[in-house]
Protein backbone atom coordinates (compact mmCIF):
# COMPACT_ATOMS: atom_id res chain seq x y z
CA UNK A 1 0.00 0.00 0.00
CA UNK A 2 2.69 2.34 1.01
CA UNK A 3 4.49 1.35 -2.13
CA UNK A 4 1.61 2.18 -4.57
CA UNK A 5 1.41 5.44 -3.09
CA UNK A 6 4.75 6.57 -3.27
CA UNK A 7 4.74 5.35 -7.31
CA UNK A 8 1.73 7.73 -7.38
CA UNK A 9 3.28 10.83 -6.15
CA UNK A 10 7.06 9.76 -8.28
CA UNK A 11 4.50 10.19 -11.48
CA UNK A 12 2.61 13.48 -10.48
CA UNK A 13 6.29 14.97 -9.90
CA UNK A 14 7.36 13.49 -13.44
CA UNK A 15 4.57 15.11 -15.17
CA UNK A 16 4.36 18.24 -13.21
CA UNK A 17 8.35 18.64 -14.49
CA UNK A 18 6.97 18.83 -17.96
CA UNK A 19 4.27 21.28 -17.46
CA UNK A 20 5.23 24.87 -18.85
CA UNK A 21 3.50 27.90 -16.91
CA UNK A 22 3.13 31.02 -19.56
CA UNK A 23 3.49 34.62 -17.95
CA UNK A 24 0.32 36.24 -17.71
CA UNK A 25 0.22 38.93 -20.15
CA UNK A 26 -0.52 42.59 -19.00
CA UNK A 27 -3.67 43.73 -20.97
CA UNK A 28 -3.18 47.18 -21.86
CA UNK A 29 -5.58 49.55 -23.89
CA UNK A 30 -4.02 50.71 -27.41
CA UNK A 31 -3.57 54.19 -27.83
CA UNK A 32 -4.87 54.47 -31.42
CA UNK A 33 -8.04 52.86 -29.75
CA UNK A 34 -8.45 55.88 -27.48
CA UNK A 35 -7.52 58.17 -30.32
CA UNK A 36 -10.05 57.06 -32.76
CA UNK A 37 -12.72 57.18 -29.90
CA UNK A 38 -11.63 61.07 -29.22
CA UNK A 39 -11.64 61.69 -32.81
CA UNK A 40 -15.53 60.25 -32.76
CA UNK A 41 -16.44 62.40 -29.87
CA UNK A 42 -14.85 65.61 -31.82
CA UNK A 43 -16.71 64.41 -34.41
CA UNK A 44 -19.99 63.89 -33.38
CA UNK A 45 -20.02 67.42 -31.54
CA UNK A 46 -19.31 68.98 -34.36
CA UNK A 47 -21.63 67.04 -35.84
CA UNK A 48 -24.50 68.88 -33.35
CA UNK A 49 -23.10 72.12 -33.78
CA UNK A 50 -23.15 72.09 -37.33
CA UNK A 51 -27.04 70.71 -37.27
CA UNK A 52 -27.95 73.51 -34.74
CA UNK A 53 -26.19 76.07 -36.26
CA UNK A 54 -28.22 74.76 -39.89
CA UNK A 55 -31.69 75.58 -38.15
CA UNK A 56 -30.46 78.02 -36.39
CA UNK A 57 -30.23 79.40 -39.76
CA UNK A 58 -33.26 78.01 -41.24
CA UNK A 59 -35.19 79.21 -38.76
CA UNK A 60 -33.76 82.73 -39.11
CA UNK A 61 -34.98 82.38 -43.02
CA UNK A 62 -38.59 81.12 -42.64
CA UNK A 63 -38.56 83.95 -40.27
CA UNK A 64 -37.47 86.44 -42.62
CA UNK A 65 -39.51 84.68 -45.04
CA UNK A 66 -42.89 85.15 -42.96
CA UNK A 67 -41.90 89.16 -42.19
CA UNK A 68 -41.15 89.45 -45.84
CA UNK A 69 -44.62 87.72 -46.72
CA UNK A 70 -46.23 89.66 -44.31
CA UNK A 71 -45.25 93.03 -44.99
CA UNK A 72 -46.78 92.45 -48.45
CA UNK A 73 -50.10 90.83 -47.75
CA UNK A 74 -50.05 94.75 -45.27
CA UNK A 75 -48.83 96.59 -48.66
CA UNK A 76 -51.74 94.63 -50.20
CA UNK A 77 -54.47 95.80 -47.87
CA UNK A 78 -53.73 98.95 -47.61
CA UNK A 79 -53.69 99.40 -50.98
CA UNK A 80 -56.93 97.71 -51.13
CA UNK A 81 -58.24 100.09 -48.58
CA UNK A 82 -57.67 103.26 -50.36
CA UNK A 83 -59.77 101.69 -53.14
CA UNK A 84 -63.22 101.33 -51.67
CA UNK A 85 -66.34 99.89 -53.51
CA UNK A 86 -67.76 102.93 -55.21
CA UNK A 87 -64.58 103.52 -57.59
CA UNK A 88 -63.89 99.53 -58.44
CA UNK A 89 -67.52 98.56 -59.51
CA UNK A 90 -68.61 100.08 -62.68
CA UNK A 91 -72.25 102.03 -61.16
CA UNK A 92 -70.09 103.50 -58.80
CA UNK A 93 -68.01 104.68 -61.12
CA UNK A 94 -70.93 105.64 -63.35
CA UNK A 95 -72.83 107.82 -60.57
CA UNK A 96 -69.40 109.52 -59.53
CA UNK A 97 -68.68 110.58 -63.43
CA UNK A 98 -72.42 111.57 -63.30
CA UNK A 99 -72.23 113.85 -60.20
CA UNK A 100 -68.80 115.74 -61.79
CA UNK A 101 -70.76 116.18 -64.72
CA UNK A 102 -73.95 116.98 -63.14
CA UNK A 103 -73.29 119.49 -60.65
CA UNK A 104 -70.38 121.39 -62.18
CA UNK A 105 -73.12 123.76 -64.53
CA UNK A 106 -71.72 126.64 -65.78
CA UNK A 107 -73.00 129.85 -65.57
CA UNK A 108 -75.39 131.98 -68.20
CA UNK A 109 -76.13 129.86 -71.74
CA UNK A 110 -76.42 126.00 -71.16
CA UNK A 111 -76.63 124.19 -74.23
CA UNK A 112 -73.31 121.88 -74.19
CA UNK A 113 -74.26 121.25 -70.27
CA UNK A 114 -77.74 120.08 -71.43
CA UNK A 115 -76.24 118.17 -74.42
CA UNK A 116 -73.62 116.65 -72.21
CA UNK A 117 -76.00 115.30 -69.16
CA UNK A 118 -78.59 114.21 -71.47
CA UNK A 119 -76.16 111.18 -72.35
CA UNK A 120 -76.31 109.73 -68.90
CA UNK A 121 -79.80 110.01 -68.92
CA UNK A 122 -83.00 108.04 -70.16
CA UNK A 123 -84.93 110.47 -72.69
CA UNK A 124 -87.72 112.97 -70.53
CA UNK A 125 -86.18 112.87 -67.38
CA UNK A 126 -83.99 116.25 -67.62
CA UNK A 127 -86.62 119.14 -68.12
CA UNK A 128 -85.94 122.34 -70.08
CA UNK A 129 -85.70 124.26 -66.74
CA UNK A 130 -82.08 123.38 -66.55
CA UNK A 131 -81.39 125.83 -69.58
CA UNK A 132 -83.56 128.74 -68.42
CA UNK A 133 -81.12 129.01 -65.44
CA UNK A 134 -78.57 131.95 -65.01
CA UNK A 135 -76.75 130.54 -62.00
CA UNK A 136 -74.02 127.84 -61.89
CA UNK A 137 -72.27 125.31 -59.62
CA UNK A 138 -68.73 124.25 -58.33
CA UNK A 139 -68.49 120.55 -57.19
CA UNK A 140 -65.79 120.35 -54.19
CA UNK A 141 -65.69 117.13 -52.75
CA UNK A 142 -67.70 113.92 -53.46
CA UNK A 143 -67.85 111.01 -51.10
CA UNK A 144 -69.85 107.47 -51.51
CA UNK A 145 -72.30 107.57 -48.84
CA UNK A 146 -74.71 104.47 -49.53
CA UNK A 147 -76.63 102.67 -52.38
CA UNK A 148 -79.71 100.42 -51.82
CA UNK A 149 -82.32 98.86 -54.30
CA UNK A 150 -85.51 100.15 -55.18
CA UNK A 151 -87.68 98.13 -57.41
CA UNK A 152 -86.04 97.33 -60.53
CA UNK A 153 -83.16 99.70 -60.06
CA UNK A 154 -80.70 100.58 -57.61
CA UNK A 155 -80.44 104.12 -55.99
CA UNK A 156 -76.69 105.19 -55.58
CA UNK A 157 -76.39 107.84 -53.01
CA UNK A 158 -73.32 110.05 -52.08
CA UNK A 159 -72.51 112.69 -50.16
CA UNK A 160 -71.35 116.15 -51.72
CA UNK A 161 -70.12 119.45 -51.30
CA UNK A 162 -70.56 122.49 -53.80
CA UNK A 163 -71.04 126.19 -54.16
CA UNK A 164 -73.62 127.74 -56.28
CA UNK A 165 -72.57 130.78 -57.92
CA UNK A 166 -74.12 133.73 -59.09
CA UNK A 167 -73.39 137.44 -60.46
CA UNK A 168 -74.33 140.16 -58.44
CA UNK A 169 -73.87 143.96 -58.50
CA UNK A 170 -71.97 145.39 -56.50
CA UNK A 171 -69.55 148.79 -55.87
CA UNK A 172 -66.42 149.55 -54.89
CA UNK A 173 -64.30 152.11 -54.00
CA UNK A 174 -61.74 153.58 -57.02
CA UNK A 175 -59.12 156.13 -56.97
CA UNK A 176 -59.16 158.38 -59.76
CA UNK A 177 -56.47 160.86 -60.74
CA UNK A 178 -58.28 164.40 -61.80
CA UNK A 179 -56.91 167.95 -62.40
CA UNK A 180 -58.17 170.95 -60.47
CA UNK A 181 -56.20 173.83 -62.09
CA UNK A 182 -52.32 173.18 -62.57
CA UNK A 183 -52.59 170.61 -59.95
CA UNK A 184 -53.33 166.57 -60.68
CA UNK A 185 -54.83 165.03 -57.42
CA UNK A 186 -56.95 162.09 -56.51
CA UNK A 187 -60.01 160.80 -55.81
CA UNK A 188 -61.76 158.21 -54.06
CA UNK A 189 -65.05 157.28 -56.24
CA UNK A 190 -67.93 154.27 -56.30
CA UNK A 191 -67.56 152.31 -59.24
CA UNK A 192 -70.21 149.15 -60.28
CA UNK A 193 -68.93 146.25 -60.79
CA UNK A 194 -70.02 142.41 -61.63
CA UNK A 195 -69.09 140.41 -58.54
CA UNK A 196 -69.53 136.04 -57.95
CA UNK A 197 -71.22 134.88 -54.94
CA UNK A 198 -70.21 131.69 -53.89
CA UNK A 199 -72.76 130.32 -51.33
CA UNK A 200 -71.41 126.80 -50.22
CA UNK A 201 -73.85 123.56 -50.15
CA UNK A 202 -73.55 120.48 -48.56
CA UNK A 203 -75.73 117.41 -49.14
CA UNK A 204 -76.58 113.68 -49.62
CA UNK A 205 -77.56 113.67 -53.60
CA UNK A 206 -79.76 110.47 -54.38
CA UNK A 207 -78.90 108.78 -58.49
CA UNK A 208 -81.42 106.13 -59.48
CA UNK A 209 -79.59 103.71 -61.75
CA UNK A 210 -80.82 101.20 -64.17
CA UNK A 211 -78.05 99.02 -65.63
CA UNK A 212 -78.85 98.38 -69.36
CA UNK A 213 -76.71 95.12 -70.82
CA UNK A 214 -72.92 96.36 -69.86
CA UNK A 215 -73.70 100.55 -69.31
CA UNK A 216 -75.88 102.55 -66.99
CA UNK A 217 -78.69 104.85 -67.10
CA UNK A 218 -80.24 107.51 -64.72
CA UNK A 219 -83.99 106.43 -65.07
CA UNK A 220 -85.21 109.15 -62.59
CA UNK A 221 -84.70 112.46 -61.04
CA UNK A 222 -82.12 112.56 -58.73
CA UNK A 223 -82.81 114.40 -55.67
CA UNK A 224 -81.43 115.96 -52.29
CA UNK A 225 -81.44 115.17 -48.68
CA UNK A 226 -79.98 116.88 -45.45
CA UNK A 227 -76.65 114.75 -44.46
CA UNK A 228 -78.27 113.06 -41.11
CA UNK A 229 -76.41 113.30 -37.94
CA UNK A 230 -74.42 109.99 -37.54
CA UNK A 231 -73.20 110.57 -33.83
CA UNK A 232 -74.36 109.21 -30.88
CA UNK A 233 -73.48 108.57 -27.23
CA UNK A 234 -76.67 106.06 -26.34
CA UNK A 235 -74.75 103.33 -25.83
CA UNK A 236 -73.00 101.13 -23.27
CA UNK A 237 -68.50 101.21 -23.29
CA UNK A 238 -67.62 97.96 -24.46
CA UNK A 239 -66.22 96.45 -20.93
CA UNK A 240 -63.53 93.43 -20.16
CA UNK A 241 -64.81 90.29 -21.06
CA UNK A 242 -62.23 88.16 -19.58
CA UNK A 243 -63.55 89.32 -16.25
CA UNK A 244 -67.03 88.54 -17.38
CA UNK A 245 -65.89 84.71 -18.25
CA UNK A 246 -64.88 84.34 -15.38
CA UNK A 247 -60.91 83.43 -16.66
CA UNK A 248 -58.23 83.40 -13.15
CA UNK A 249 -56.13 85.84 -12.77
CA UNK A 250 -52.40 84.61 -13.00
CA UNK A 251 -50.22 84.80 -9.66
CA UNK A 252 -48.23 87.85 -8.66
CA UNK A 253 -44.79 86.74 -9.82
CA UNK A 254 -46.23 85.96 -13.30
CA UNK A 255 -48.20 88.94 -13.07
CA UNK A 256 -45.07 91.43 -12.81
CA UNK A 257 -43.83 88.68 -15.72
CA UNK A 258 -46.07 89.69 -17.73
CA UNK A 259 -46.53 93.27 -17.25
CA UNK A 260 -42.55 94.11 -17.95
CA UNK A 261 -42.86 92.09 -21.06
CA UNK A 262 -45.86 94.30 -22.38
CA UNK A 263 -44.29 97.63 -21.44
CA UNK A 264 -41.05 96.61 -23.60
CA UNK A 265 -43.66 95.05 -26.35
CA UNK A 266 -45.30 98.30 -26.46
CA UNK A 267 -42.37 100.19 -26.95
CA UNK A 268 -40.90 98.02 -29.42
CA UNK A 269 -44.74 98.56 -30.92
CA UNK A 270 -44.21 102.25 -31.18
CA UNK A 271 -41.07 102.97 -32.86
CA UNK A 272 -39.82 99.26 -34.45
CA UNK A 273 -40.62 98.50 -37.95
CA UNK A 274 -43.73 95.59 -39.06
CA UNK A 275 -40.79 93.44 -39.95
CA UNK A 276 -39.02 93.98 -36.95
CA UNK A 277 -42.42 93.50 -34.91
CA UNK A 278 -42.04 89.70 -36.60
CA UNK A 279 -40.17 88.42 -33.73
CA UNK A 280 -42.46 89.58 -31.13
CA UNK A 281 -45.74 88.60 -32.91
CA UNK A 282 -47.57 86.77 -35.03
CA UNK A 283 -49.12 89.10 -37.45
CA UNK A 284 -47.29 91.99 -36.96
CA UNK A 285 -47.98 95.38 -36.90
CA UNK A 286 -46.01 98.86 -36.21
CA UNK A 287 -47.11 102.06 -35.42
CA UNK A 288 -43.11 102.74 -36.82
CA UNK A 289 -42.51 106.50 -34.99
CA UNK A 290 -45.77 107.80 -35.94
CA UNK A 291 -45.98 108.03 -31.82
CA UNK A 292 -44.14 107.34 -28.65
CA UNK A 293 -44.75 104.93 -25.97
CA UNK A 294 -45.69 106.68 -22.66
CA UNK A 295 -46.60 104.02 -20.05
CA UNK A 296 -49.20 101.43 -19.08
CA UNK A 297 -52.79 101.41 -17.34
CA UNK A 298 -55.26 99.40 -16.17
CA UNK A 299 -53.21 96.19 -16.88
CA UNK A 300 -55.32 93.18 -16.08
CA UNK A 301 -53.96 89.35 -16.98
CA UNK A 302 -55.89 86.35 -16.68
CA UNK A 303 -54.94 82.21 -17.62
CA UNK A 304 -56.82 80.61 -20.24
CA UNK A 305 -56.42 77.20 -20.69
CA UNK A 306 -52.73 77.47 -23.62
CA UNK A 307 -52.28 81.11 -23.28
CA UNK A 308 -51.93 83.76 -21.42
CA UNK A 309 -54.74 87.21 -22.22
CA UNK A 310 -53.38 90.60 -21.48
CA UNK A 311 -56.09 93.37 -21.40
CA UNK A 312 -54.00 96.80 -20.94
CA UNK A 313 -54.69 100.50 -21.84
CA UNK A 314 -51.72 102.07 -23.12
CA UNK A 315 -50.83 105.80 -23.51
CA UNK A 316 -48.87 107.15 -26.40
CA UNK A 317 -47.81 110.21 -27.49
CA UNK A 318 -47.27 112.63 -30.02
CA UNK A 319 -43.63 113.46 -31.11
CA UNK A 320 -42.85 116.59 -29.83
CA UNK A 321 -46.15 117.36 -28.04
CA UNK A 322 -47.90 116.94 -24.71
CA UNK A 323 -50.58 115.39 -25.98
CA UNK A 324 -51.56 111.83 -24.90
CA UNK A 325 -53.48 108.93 -27.37
CA UNK A 326 -54.76 106.08 -24.73
CA UNK A 327 -55.49 103.06 -27.15
CA UNK A 328 -57.34 100.02 -25.95
CA UNK A 329 -55.25 96.74 -26.40
CA UNK A 330 -55.69 92.65 -26.33
CA UNK A 331 -52.65 90.58 -26.31
CA UNK A 332 -53.04 87.04 -26.41
CA UNK A 333 -49.53 85.53 -25.30
CA UNK A 334 -47.93 81.65 -25.44
CA UNK A 335 -44.44 81.37 -24.22
CA UNK A 336 -42.14 80.74 -27.36
CA UNK A 337 -38.26 79.71 -26.19
CA UNK A 338 -39.10 80.41 -22.82
CA UNK A 339 -39.88 84.20 -24.25
CA UNK A 340 -43.92 85.21 -24.18
CA UNK A 341 -44.32 85.59 -27.67
CA UNK A 342 -48.15 87.68 -28.82
CA UNK A 343 -49.73 85.42 -30.90
CA UNK A 344 -52.67 87.78 -31.19
CA UNK A 345 -53.13 91.65 -30.64
CA UNK A 346 -56.82 93.18 -30.97
CA UNK A 347 -57.73 96.83 -30.54
CA UNK A 348 -60.26 96.12 -28.09
CA UNK A 349 -61.32 94.70 -24.47
CA UNK A 350 -63.91 92.82 -25.79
Amino acid sequence: MIQRFKDFFQFMMKDYKNVHFRKKEKRTIKKEQNSVWIKRVIWLVIFFVSISGVLGYLKAVKAEQNTEKFAQQVAKENNNNTVSNESSEPMYLFAKDFISNYINMPKGDKPEYVKKISTYMAPGVLGNEISQVEEGRELTSNVFYDSFTQNDHDVVVYQIAYNNLKTEEATREKQVKTKQGKKVVTKKVQEKYQKEVKTPVKALIFIPVKKVKDKFCVVENVYFEKIPSLNTSNTNKIMDSASEQGLASVSAKENEQVEAFTKRFFEHYATDSVQDMAFLMKEPESLEGLKTFKDLTDLKVYKAKKEIIVKVLVNFQDAGTSMIDTQTFTLFLTKKEGQYFVQKLTHTLD
